[in-house]
């Protein structure tokens, strides 16, 4: 009787800057009682792969499951599969970038469990052609992708039972095709199911090559699964039913694969990922197109016939769904350009310099889809104290912690931006967009303090509001299927910002505006400095850095349009950490109207709890939950018991102060949840304006550190 050959890859991962209870509980529920299983059925042999920031907490927190492993490679059950070491989408980095992260962790896994490492798990799976070069320059032999991604070449499922090569630039690789049928198969549908399916595929073809590849988390982790897997014993049943097949299905590894067949031919793919990230890539209003016609499709019986040729979005215009991510990506590309450029001059500091870039390339907070990913601000923070650490190295190594400043294209937009830093703080400031800050790093606790992210509207928001009927626990089989709230009444904190969460930004309105219509982002602008264009001059001198910003507007009152020039000048102390933002508004006539400069602080807390705004003389004045409104104060700030951080704004005159949180209503894999991203800080004055009279202020900000 013919063999099919069953390649099966487990990809387990948890990102950097994740809770140390959910490391904990993975490896609890999912990584170890599967590798306890798999030991029971010793003819069953799988490749695994383990991303390098969960490596490293197992082999300083769970040895036994290194143990296990290492027993597991020598038996030869094992095939260990490397990767970039810790999980970055590779499309995004420089190349010396995606050859380091690959090379230091092929090295450190070969050490490790004693064992060559020719392949690659492909973070999301999320390629591109030019990919080929970087990936064999940096000694890897093969990756695994979708079949997906060989089906948007051209291929038929009948195509797809070998393995193919791709080339760019004359390197050579090689590209195996994961079934998306075995993905759903395993483990929720009955074990039959997929020998059923392999029976197939060797009936057809003899000598076939059939791939599974997936999460591990998906094996007692994602909801409902430990019950179905390991309670109720699906896992246990399959390899049983695996066993019982021994004699047609050949559990081979990939090494073995391309070492006895060669392939079945040349492709080049095009830049795709596996389907549901091309689909969660797009925008959310395209999105709801794309899912509307595919539900056509599906009514007409057509959508398995045309679904080749569909294709979502690209995965790096989540940096255009998300400007959040571009500034965390810009962050990411400025950083690794300075650690590159010590490389000769100091190569103990590159290396330290290079260890923290790449855990700030960690992928998950880069994007979002049915994991909270983006949202979720520790991921984000992690990523930011990560790269401001490994700066931090730079600079000290040169010397340069001193008063800096460059004039650059920092976030890839073609308007320049003013980058500064000194021996603790670290300010981008961004004329082009209202003259806003759009980072604030403490050096001292490596946090961006500007690291939130605003409220948008998502696709799936639609199921928020009107839920579908509710699908019996039983009948999920997978979370791309869950559609549930983790929580009531979140249809309420439905709320969309026309502007970034960033912070000085140059608001003015009428006295009628109120707190509750400014936190919905519901109020009415009445002029146009927000997102407005910013003439700037750099100014240093011996004592500090200034930038002195200036637009000529327009106010909006009773239908009038008021002509207003607003000059603000940010100074940046040689040491120390503040700023200081000087304010000066004159308008062409008597202009009676409420100034109000915006400042949205963030911390990696996601609970409000672990906050506490001030106000003059009260460092706990009261929790961050609700709306604050308060008349006659000089200075208000909040406070983080998580960083041991304060941070508070001073103003000359006494201003009236509104202080709200913003919240986000997002999807995770659990169901939709609301998770806080931010304090909102708008210190507000009345002003009369005469002609040629100017009215000035100046707001302080402080970072302190308890």
């Amino acid at each position: 009787m013919s063999k099919i050959h069953f390649l099966a890859a487990l990809h387990e991962h948890q990102p950097v800057g994740n809770f140390d209870t959910v490391f904990h509980e993975a490896c609890s529920k999912a990584y170890k009682p599967f590798l306890d299983e798999l030991q029971r059925h010793p003819k069953i042999r799988i490749t695994l792969h383990y991303s390098g920031s969960l490596l490293e907490w197992i082999e300083f927190n769970r040895q036994d499951i290194i143990d296990q492993m290492r027993e597991m490679v020598k038996a030869g059950q094992l095939e260990i599969m490397g990767g970039a070491y810790y999980e970055p989408i590779m499309a995004m980095l420089p190349d010396r970038d995606k050859i380091g992260q690959i090379r230091m962790y092929v090295d450190h896994l070969q050490e490790l469990f004693q064992t060559r490492v020719r392949g690659l798990w492909l973070p999301e799976r999320v390629w591109e052609q030019c990919l080929t070069r970087p990936l064999v320059d940096a000694g890897i032999e093969y990756t695994v992708l979708d079949d997906t991604h060989f089906k948007y070449a051209g291929l038929n499922d009948d195509q797809l039972n070998g393995y193919y090569v791709t080339e760019d630039c004359g390197r050579v690789l090689r590209l195996f095709a994961g079934s998306e049928k075995l993905r759903y198969y395993i483990p929720f549908a009955d074990p039959w199911k997929t020998t059923e399916y392999l029976g197939e595929m060797n009936a057809a073809s003899p000598d076939a090559i059939a791939v599974y590849a997936d999460d591990g988390e998906k094996f007692g982790i994602w909801p409902e699964t430990f019950k179905h897997v390991y309670t109720n014993g699906w896992l246990g049943r399959f390899f049983d039913e695996l066993d019982r097949n021994v004699h047609w299905i050949d559990f081979a590894t990939f090494s073995e694969v391309i070492d006895r067949f060669p392939p079945k031919g040349r492709i080049y793919l095009p830049d795709a990922s596996y389907r549901e990230m091309t689909e969660w890539a797009l925008p959310a209003t395209t999105l709801i197109e794309y899912e509307e016609a595919v539900e056509e499709l599906q009514r007409r019986d057509l959508f398995d016939r045309v679904r080749r040729f569909m294709r979502g979005g690209f995965w790096r215009n989540f940096k255009v769904k998300y400007p959040e991510s571009n500034l965390m990506y810009s962050k990411m590309m400025h950083v690794s350009n300075k650690v590159e450029a010590i490389r000769q001059e100091n190569p103990a500091a590159h290396e330290r310099g290079r260890r923290e870039l790449y855990r700030g390339q960690c992928n998950c907070a880069w994007w979002h889809g049915v994991f909270g990913g983006l949202y979720l601000p520790h991921l984000r923070h992690a990523i930011y104290e990560h790269l401001i650490a490994a700066e931090q190295i730079v600079d000290s190594a040169r010397g340069r912690n001193r008063l800096d400043v460059e004039e650059f294209d920092f976030d890839m937009d073609l308007a320049g931006e003013v980058y500064l830093g000194n021996d603790r703080l670290t300010a981008v400031v961004k004329p082009s967009r209202g003259g806003h800050l759009i980072e604030l790093d403490s050096r001292t606790k490596n946090v961006n303090l500007l690291g939130g992210l605003s409220r948008r509207f998502e696709a799936y928001h639609k199921n928020v509001v009107a839920p579908p009927p509710e699908v019996a626990p039983s009948d999920v089989k997978s979370i791309h299927h869950i559609v549930k709230s983790k929580e009531e009444g979140l249809g309420k904190l439905l709320r969309y910002d026309w502007y970034p969460r960033e912070g000085f930004i140059d608001h003015f309105f009428m006295a009628d505006t109120t707190i509750e219509s400014m936190m919905n982002c519901e109020f009415v602008e009445r002029a146009d400095f927000v997102l407005g264009w910013y003439q700037h001059t750099v100014k240093p001198d011996e004592r500090q850095i200034s930038i002195e910003l200036h637009r000529d507007g327009t106010v909006w009152v009773n239908g009038s349009a008021h002509p207003v020039r607003l000059e603000k000048t940010f100074r940046f102390p040689r040491a120390g950490s503040q700023i200081e933002c000087s304010y000066r508004i004159t308008a062409g006539a008597p202009l009676d109207i409420i100034f109000a400069p915006e400042m949205n602080l963030a911390f990696p807390g996601k609970d409000p709890d672990v906050w506490n705004y001030r106000l003059k003389g009260e460092r706990n004045a009261g929790k961050l939950e609700g709306l604050h409104s308060f008349e006659n104060q000089d200075e208000a700030g909040v406070n983080d018991k998580m960083k041991s951080m304060d941070i508070c704004l001073h103003f000359s005159s006494p201003a009236s102060i509104w202080l709200y949180p913003i919240r986000t209503v997002s999807q995770s894999e659990g169901g939709f949840e609301h998770v806080f991203q931010s304090c909102a800080i708008v210190p507000r004055w009345p002003l009369h304006l005469e002609p040629n009279h100017p009215w000035e202020v100046t707001v302080t900000l402080v970072v302190a550190d308890r």
